[in-house]
C-alpha cells in the first residue's frame, strides 16, 4: 500500500522548478513551503515527502542564489 505524502512537499518541488524559470517569487515560495512541509513531517513520521521537501529546499534555495547572482551582475553592470 503506497505512503500518504504530505500535501505540501510536491508543491515545493514544483515550484522550485519554476523558480528556476521565474525569478525570486517561486523560489521563495518553494522554501517556506518546503519547510513547513518538513515541519509538518517531523510530527507524523508515518507519511511521506521528505525527499520532495528537501528538493524543493534546496532548488528553492539554489534559483533564489542564483537570479540574486544574475542581478547583482546586471545592475553593476
Amino acid at each position: 500500500m503506497p505512503v500518504p505524502v504530505e500535501d505540501r512537499a510536491p508543491a515545493a518541488m514544483v515550484l522550485a522548478v519554476l523558480g528556476l524559470a521565474i525569478p525570486f517569487v517561486c523560489s521563495i515560495a518553494a522554501i517556506v513551503l518546503g519547510l513547513r512541509s518538513k515541519r509538518a513531517l517531523s510530527r507524523s513520521p508515518d507519511r511521506g515527502g521528505r525527499r520532495l521537501a528537501a528538493i524543493g529546499i534546496w532548488l528553492g534555495a539554489f534559483g533564489l542564489a542564483s537570479w540574486t547572482a544574475i542581478a547583482t551582475l546586471i545592475a553593476l553592470g
